[in-house]
């Protein structure tokens, strides 16, 4: 595989730096519009930030959860894991409780946690849809299949 300006030709060079260019100027949109996609969150929980609102939609995805699973799948440390709980919980959209086996706390999502989540997921739901409308199912599908191979972000 070449590496723009390394075995390219000069023509290669000059496609692969615009390309880059898009995208990097598409990565800029996207981060920088983000909080249109948020919009519900603070509509419905205004004391809730994204980083909160990525974890009560882990927790409430696969709960019941302990805080070392729930730092795994936030790709976080436990102690940051632990103050996204803490948070989560001082606006009661989580409860802490002992498991069965007695030996570790497992994290659950409450009505209000519930009723937050599925609240952003029909504003993500509604974004896809017109994305699917503008797009068409190939290229949805196709971008679909892009985004899975460099998410999370993070771990690029």
């Amino acid at each position: 595989m070449a590496v723009a300006g390394l075995d390219a030709t000069p023509s290669q060079s000059h496609t692969a730096c615009m390309a880059n260019s898009q995208l990097s100027q598409f990565l800029a949109e996207v981060v920088l519009t983000s909080h249109y996609l948020a919009e519900p969150v603070s509509k419905t929980e205004s004391s809730v930030s994204d980083a909160e609102m990525k974890c009560l939609k882990i927790i409430n995805s696969f709960q019941p959860l302990s805080m070392q699973e729930i730092a795994a799948k936030l790709h976080a440390s436990k102690p940051r894991a632990t103050q996204l709980v803490a948070l989560l919980e001082s606006h009661e959209m989580v409860t802490r409780t002992v498991a069965e086996d007695r030996r570790r706390i497992v994290v659950q999502t409450t009505p209000r946690g519930k009723k937050a989540v599925a609240a952003l997921d029909k504003r993500y739901d509604e974004l896809a849809s017109r994305i699917e409308a503008k797009l068409g199912v190939t290229d949805t599908e196709t971008l679909c299949r892009l985004l899975s191979a460099i998410t999370p972000l993070n771990k690029l």
